[in-house]
């Protein structure tokens, strides 16, 4: 893959701010010297991400990890396992107790000097490159997206999808279930934020002396 064109890059690194939840303040600067400007596009969309959590279980003991002979869990489709969504971070054997709201996918599509970009932002621990992969192959190539990003906001409170919170050390909490559900979501979006693109602006700022006190 080709290195990504410098303007790319510095509306990429805008993007990922804006989608991690950090605010620019908006600052136009008019010392510009540039003859030539080229229209800048964007698309946004978002999309429910969360996994279904089938069964729930009741922390006896209080210790956040679920023990088999304390901790009770509700067999809902009766095949008398506990079909849990294990929870990514901190520990293993740490199953969702129910959803308190969900996760999202965030997704803007940006197009400036003929080079589009997808960048989407997941509400979880973290996606391996080669699922990113799988998701560039299943673009439509009639959205002429030439570059794909895929971050993550590093949660602690979604899926495992590492897979080294399951159960134990020694059981995965992975649940390519889950995976193939998420991709399509994530796809999907991808294809509404460029439906959606549009004349945007871009405004970036700098501010001095954000460490001053911090740093003595």
């Amino acid at each position: 893959m080709n290195m990504i064109p410098y303007n790319i890059a510095v509306l990429i690194t805008s993007f990922v701010i804006l989608l991690t939840g950090c605010r620019i303040n908006n600052k136009v600067d008019t010392t510009s010297t540039q003859t030539e400007v080229r229209t800048l596009l964007a698309g946004t969309d978002k999309t429910i991400i969360t996994p279904e959590v089938v069964e729930t279980w009741t922390d006896v003991d209080g210790d956040y990890k679920y023990s088999p002979d304390k901790d009770i869990y509700i067999d809902r489709n009766g095949n008398g396992c506990f079909d849990a969504v294990w929870l990514a971070g901190f520990h293993e054997a740490r199953p969702a107790m129910g959803i308190h709201d969900d996760l999202w996918a965030r997704s803007v599509v940006i197009e400036n000097n003929g080079v589009r970009v997808a960048i989407v932002a997941l509400d979880l621990i973290g996606f391996f490159y080669n699922h990113v992969q799988e998701i560039r192959s299943e673009i439509p190539r009639e959205l002429k997206i030439d570059y794909v990003i895929i971050t993550s906001t590093h949660t602690h409170s979604g899926p495992d999808t590492i897979g080294i919170w399951g159960f134990s050390h020694e059981e995965s909490g992975f649940d390519p279930v889950y995976l193939e559900f998420l991709k399509r979501q994530i796809v999907s979006s991808i294809i509404r934020a460029t439906k959606r693109l549009k004349p945007a602006h871009l405004y970036v700022a700098m501010k001095e002396g954000l460490t001053k006190d911090v740093i003595s």
